[in-house]
């Protein structure tokens, strides 16, 4: 058995959707949007399992823009420095794929962010901490290959990031 936090570690390392679903299941699907509408995500939508193919077939999508996103990312960095908000902001910063917005910016360099991907959907969303101030960067990547897609997107985390920490006054 798994406690509710080593479920929510798996799903946002490792992007677990065996955990996920566990998560989904027991919070139930009603309460997360109501939670999400609550922190004023206004189009975030859960309407299906992880890998519900059914479900798919069926059109039932879950949703989230770049903005909902950006939001919810901002939610966390805000409660990071609380006990609620500490774990989550850790977590983030544990993420193992590393193959589109931090490709080029080196090991070294923190990136708190979730990645996401499905056939031909590659997403990646975060925070990076500069010198010149603290950045979201959001990126929602759909209908193109998976491999072209994260050469795009890692190419555009370089961009970002030398914007940020290089034309920035």
């Amino acid at each position: 058995s798994f406690s509710y936090l080593e479920l929510c570690r798996l799903m946002m390392v490792l992007s677990d959707n065996w955990a996920t679903n566990l998560l989904i299941q027991a919070l139930g699907m009603e309460n997360i949007n109501a939670r999400a509408e609550q922190l004023g995500l206004e189009h975030f939508e859960i309407n299906r399992m992880m890998m519900d193919f059914t479900a798919v077939k069926e059109n039932r999508e879950n949703y989230i823009t770049a903005m909902d996103m950006a939001v919810l990312l901002h939610h966390i960095y805000e409660l990071r420095h609380t006990i609620y908000g500490h774990e989550m902001w850790n977590i983030l910063g544990r993420q193992q794929f590393r193959d589109i917005l931090p490709f080029h910016w080196g090991e070294d360099v923190i990136f708190h962010h979730k990645t996401g991907s499905l056939d031909c959907v590659e997403h990646d969303a975060g925070i990076i901490e500069t010198m010149n101030g603290d950045f979201c960067f959001v990126l929602l990547i759909s209908h193109l290959c998976n491999d072209k897609a994260k050469q795009l997107g890692a190419q555009m985390g370089l961009i970002m990031k030398e914007f940020v920490e290089d034309a920035l006054p």
